[in-house]
């Protein structure tokens, strides 16, 4: 008698989906693109997108050419506490661009502290950017006039204040004749942090100085010690003269 016939199977091949972690790094956003390098990658996950959770201004009063907005705006910083810092644009009684920083808990958007600064743009047919920085220390750096540079630590505290201020030419010099630098120095770029907490940014001189300024790139330190060089020296180029404000399209 012959026996049934048993037809074997093959066992189902499992194939495993790659693991999906999440990037590993700071969860901090420094400021235009996250860091120095505009990576733009963040270290943690969003929330859900499928609601908004929740929505602010970022310029209360739009000033529109035709139909075109000539302005970038700064982007939003983000501390380790998800603490969202946000440049605004705003105007005063007389119609005159004021910027501040806005800080909301990421969560929920509840507004922890506001700043404002008298931060004066340098000339333009469009409206550059006003974008302030994080460093690794958790400091804030933001723009003010006449080539001033404020700064704010515990920033994550609901009604935080500003800390202090530097000035890349040294307070000095800035004290012995404010009206001159105010009229003609003007930070033009956003500024930047490295690894150790020192801060880079490019300002504009139009008009005579005390100490003879020329448009450049300046750098101050954590103690607030601060250096520059001329556009023109740092390009070895007689022909730069000044700094571009920011990327843009023309």
């Amino acid at each position: 008698m012959m026996k049934p016939h048993r037809r074997r199977m093959a066992k189902p091949k499992v194939e495993l989906l790659e693991t999906r972690d999440l990037p590993s790094g700071s969860p901090v956003w420094t400021g235009f693109a996250r860091d120095a390098q505009h990576a733009a990658q963040s270290a943690v996950a969003s929330q859900s997108l499928d609601a908004v959770h929740w929505s602010m201004l970022v310029d209360t009063n739009r000033q529109y050419s035709g139909n075109d907005l000539l302005i970038h705006y700064g982007s939003p910083m983000v501390t380790a506490a998800n603490t969202v810092i946000v440049p605004v644009k705003t105007t005063d009684a007389s119609g005159n661009t004021v910027f501040q920083v806005e800080a909301h808990a990421g969560s929920d958007g509840t507004l922890l502290w506001t700043q404002k600064t008298d931060y004066v743009l340098p000339s333009s047919s469009w409206t550059p950017s006003f974008q302030p920085t994080l460093t690794p220390s958790n400091r804030l750096y933001y723009q003010g006039i006449g080539g001033q540079i404020y700064y704010s630590d515990g920033i994550d505290q609901v009604g935080a204040t500003r800390t202090g201020t530097y000035v890349f030419f040294g307070q000095a010099n800035y004290n012995a004749d404010p009206t001159d630098y105010n009229n003609n120095v003007k930070i033009c770029t956003p500024i930047t942090s490295d690894s150790a907490g020192d801060i880079y940014f490019g300002f504009q001189v139009n008009g005579s100085t005390p100490l003879g300024l020329s448009s450049g790139i300046a750098r101050i330190d954590t103690s607030g010690n601060g250096t520059y060089v001329s556009a023109s020296s740092a390009a070895n180029d007689t022909s730069i003269v000044c700094m571009q404000f920011n990327p843009r399209r023309l």
